[in-house]
């Protein structure tokens, strides 16, 4: 029996259709000004900078991040009326 025989009953997960850190899609401290983690759904951010990374837990959506923060609409008004 080839492996692919073995497991063709098997139903696979798409991995792709699964939302990580979904927590962090519109938290301010999402990116941490590297490449790496310029995304919300990346294993670091500010809190969590590269090299070191978000529990599993958060990624998982398992658990709330005690570090999240984010813009509600009277902070984007008020950034946006900044004078120089």
């Amino acid at each position: 029996m080839t492996l692919s025989e073995k497991y063709e009953i098997d139903q696979l997960t798409d991995n792709t259709k699964i939302e990580y850190c979904k927590q962090c899609k519109d938290c301010i401290l999402q990116g941490d000004g590297t490449p790496y983690s310029n995304y919300y759904q990346k294993g670091s951010c500010v809190i969590y900078a590269y090299s070191k990374f978000k529990p599993m837990e958060i990624i998982h959506n398992k658990t709330d991040c005690e570090y999240r923060e984010v813009f509600n609409d009277k902070d984007k008004n008020n950034s946006n009326n900044i004078t120089e």
